[in-house]
């Protein structure tokens, strides 16, 4: 079974019945393409400047299994990314830290428990 290796799809009935639930909850989010990787923390400031140029809007590890499998088994399947840090030329702020990150979390899986009762 072969597939692109680059870019791996959601489920576009998926990920559209998710963006309506997220935009119905005035849930603030952008909708876009991920770099996937099971390399984390070791990307280098050239690979994050291409996947940039690409469209990714965030680089994240877990998706690549999750994706991985859903399109050779021909499942559904699409994410919702809460970003934590955040990498810029001069700087790495780490954002697990504090509140902010705990509350989007949760509104997040409340929107998600709420919207399959």
């Amino acid at each position: 079974y072969g597939f692109d290796c680059d870019f791996l799809e959601t489920t576009q009935a998926l990920t559209d019945e998710m963006e309506q639930v997220l935009s119905g909850k005035g849930i603030c989010f952008h909708r876009g393409k991920h770099w996937t990787t099971d390399a984390g923390y070791r990307e280098t400031w050239g690979q994050v400047m291409d996947y940039r140029d690409k469209g990714a809007l965030c680089v994240e590890m877990e998706g690549v299994g999750l994706f991985t499998i859903a399109n050779y088994r021909k499942c559904m399947a699409t994410g919702i990314y809460v970003v934590s840090d955040v990498y810029s030329e001069n700087d790495w702020k780490l954002g697990w830290e504090g509140n902010d990150i705990k509350r989007a979390v949760g509104a997040v899986i409340d929107m998600i428990i709420e919207s399959i009762r």
